[in-house]
């Protein structure tokens, strides 16, 4: 009898005690996964812009920086371009072009003017930004020359094709 009392209990502690004595502590938690940085704001770009030059230098009243031409389209039923020439200088603390002066160039923004190319040069020591345009109604292709003259000032010619000097 005495066996069989040995037997139970030991029956009885591996089913009571077995489940505990085995028992394996929890599995640590995963590390947390790194999070991708929150987004910072870009700046929203004009969905209107349809080309963008920058090039040349300009140096007037103590401060300088670069010229950049923003061509903006009229869309499919407004057929022609907005021009803007603008005189940008670097800040110094951010590192981003700041607008000091911005022209619309009336000669190319009236209606009826396609730009479809923009670029800013060097001719003869001078910076002048080259635009191929179009007229909205003849389809006629030509070229505009602007010149920048000064803080906010420029000159204008545009050409068309078959035109004469």
């Amino acid at each position: 009898m005495r066996s069989s009392r040995r037997i139970l209990t030991a029956l009885l502690l591996s089913v009571l005690v077995g489940p505990l004595a085995c028992h394996r502590p929890p599995r640590p938690a995963p590390p947390p996964t790194a999070r991708p940085a929150a987004p910072t704001a870009e700046p929203k770009v004009d969905v209107a812009v349809s080309d963008v030059a920058t090039g040349g230098s300009w140096q007037e009243g103590g401060q300088s920086g670069v010229y950049r031409l923003v061509v903006r389209s009229g869309g499919r039923r407004n057929m022609r371009s907005e021009v803007v020439l603008q005189w940008l200088k670097w800040d110094d603390r951010s590192e981003r072009p700041i607008e000091v002066r911005s022209a619309v160039v009336r000669e190319l923004s009236r209606g009826g003017v396609i730009v479809t190319a923009t670029r800013i040069d060097q001719e003869e020591g001078r910076t002048v930004a080259k635009l191929s345009v179009a007229n909205a109604v003849t389809g006629v292709a030509g070229e505009a020359r602007v010149w920048p003259q000064g803080l906010g000032r420029y000159r204008a010619k545009v050409k068309w094709k078959g035109e004469h000097e």
